[in-house]
């Protein structure tokens, strides 16, 4: 399988950034 590398980064930072936004919430 063809995997696009740049997307998945993007996912995680993305992702990350979600978790980040979560943990930080009251």
């Amino acid at each position: 399988a063809v995997v696009n590398w740049q997307d998945v980064a993007r996912r995680y930072e993305a992702a990350k950034a979600r978790t980040d936004v979560l943990l930080l919430a009251p």
